[in-house]
């Protein structure tokens, strides 16, 4: 009941800030406002967890948050003209996912400790790797949240006495999107084009291979070394499991597994 929910305004504000770049690169966002619902997370007065849909001034809350974002797109989207939020069409269609949803909210951090608790095994998965954590990774061309192994207690409430194993996980070659750095072997160009076909490499926000965006740097195991080192000391060094590459990287590719 925590989890925090993207609205349509937040779908708007990406789409607004898409064109500001850091240090002449793209971010590489997906688009879909998950960026700027974190930001309001962080600033907290105009943020909506899921167990505010099931209280009684959910609607004045919407309102509220509407009015606010009005403003502020309003006069950030410039000749783009944004158009005016619909505050009881937006809180008419989320009662309804709030509906739904019922059955599945739940105190998760109480649900978690209390099965940790009586013995029972829990599963923790990263989603994204250590080296796009907000806090950790190669800012500013990050994720939004933790998503390295050190936000294991932080997402989930769940203290770090519990975890008794890590395991990390990683390529045999490293592609990322969106700008920040990243080695490639042997120069840039279309050096990494040939991995992106066979790994069938593709950009979250619309399915497209983004040549400009997908870089090797797993094409000698030497390369992959420092960010590999770095993730393991955050994980404390737990084993690791390395994921094939695609066929198409066995020749001339020395890190990569068929």
């Amino acid at each position: 009941d925590r989890a925090h929910v993207v609205f349509p305004w937040h779908v708007t504000e990406d789409r607004i800030l898409d064109g500001i770049v850091s240090g002449g690169e793209a971010i590489g966002t997906t688009g879909r406002g998950i960026g700027p619902c974190y930001r309001d997370k962080v600033g907290r007065s105009l943020a909506i967890r899921l167990g505010d849909l099931y209280r009684p001034d959910f609607r004045q809350r919407v309102a509220h948050v509407v009015a606010a974002k009005n403003r502020l797109l309003g006069a950030g989207a410039g000749d783009a003209g944004a158009a005016p939020l619909d505050a009881a069409a937006i809180h008419d269609a989320y009662l309804a996912h709030a509906e739904r949803l019922r059955p599945h909210v739940v105190d998760t951090t109480s649900f978690l400790l209390d099965a940790a608790e009586s013995g029972k095994r829990i599963l923790f998965e990263g989603a994204q790797g250590s080296l796009l954590d907000i806090d950790h990774g190669t800012f500013p061309y990050v994720t939004s949240s933790n998503s390295s192994g050190v936000g294991v207690a932080s997402g989930s409430g769940v203290p770090g006495r519990w975890v008794e194993r890590v395991i990390g996980v990683i390529k045999a070659y490293s592609t990322r999107v969106g700008g920040g750095p990243l080695p490639i072997p042997g120069g840039g160009g279309q050096k990494g084009a040939p991995q992106q076909q066979a790994g069938h490499q593709h950009d979250a926000a619309g399915g497209a291979v983004q040549a400009h965006g997908f870089r090797l740097w797993g094409c000698s195991r030497r390369a992959g070394w420092p960010a590999r080192r770095r993730s393991g000391r955050r994980r404390g060094r737990p084993p690791a499991a390395v994921a094939p590459g695609p066929r198409g990287c066995r020749r001339g590719c020395p890190g990569a597994a068929g």
